[in-house]
């Protein structure tokens, strides 16, 4: 991924999201930097130290929102295609 400091920067100055809602896109934007394209509840659930409700009510906003969305399988979340430049 080029660009990966611009792209946190980008996320740190969006004002529509709230704290912890930008500690999930970094986390989502730091394993695609390390090419792990989907991201399972569980896993980074445990990984941010959050409850697997807790992390999924934060998905579920950012879904709404059209920066995250379903990806193959169940539990699975990939970033979706967005500019957030």
């Amino acid at each position: 991924m080029e660009n990966f400091n611009l792209v946190i920067n980008g996320v740190l100055n969006m004002t529509n999201l709230k704290a912890s809602e930008k500690l999930v896109m970094i986390h989502l934007y730091t394993l695609k930097s390390m090419g792990i394209y989907q991201a399972h509840t569980e896993v980074s659930s445990n990984q941010l130290n959050y409850t697997r409700p807790g992390y999924s009510k934060i998905l579920k906003r950012l879904i709404g929102m059209g920066y995250v969305e379903h990806a193959q399988g169940r539990g699975y979340y990939k970033l979706a295609e967005t500019n957030i430049f």
